[in-house]
């Protein structure tokens, strides 16, 4: 994220995925914005974890999670199950 402090930043993998940190924040907006333009057009739900994003107690990376991030992400998938079973 925008906000990730410099210790975050020295976790991410700039070497692999060849962006700078800022190039890299723009990719992943680019990417949800892609994501919401689909789901709108298809009419399909999106499960949005984006608010887990500079985290690093949810991140061991720029993208792989830690126990805790994985933990965060069953408890939001969880969630937005329950709330289409109780429709």
């Amino acid at each position: 994220s925008e906000n990730n402090t410099i210790n975050e930043q020295n976790l991410i993998l700039y070497d692999r995925v060849k962006l700078s940190h800022q190039g890299l924040v723009d990719a992943f907006q680019e990417t949800d914005d892609a994501i919401y333009r689909v789901s709108i057009e298809e009419d399909v739900s999106v499960i949005d974890l984006s608010i887990m994003n500079g985290n690093s107690a949810y991140f061991v990376d720029q993208i792989h999670t830690t126990p805790q991030g994985s933990q965060k992400i069953a408890s939001i998938v969880g969630e937005f199950l329950l709330n289409i079973l109780e429709e």
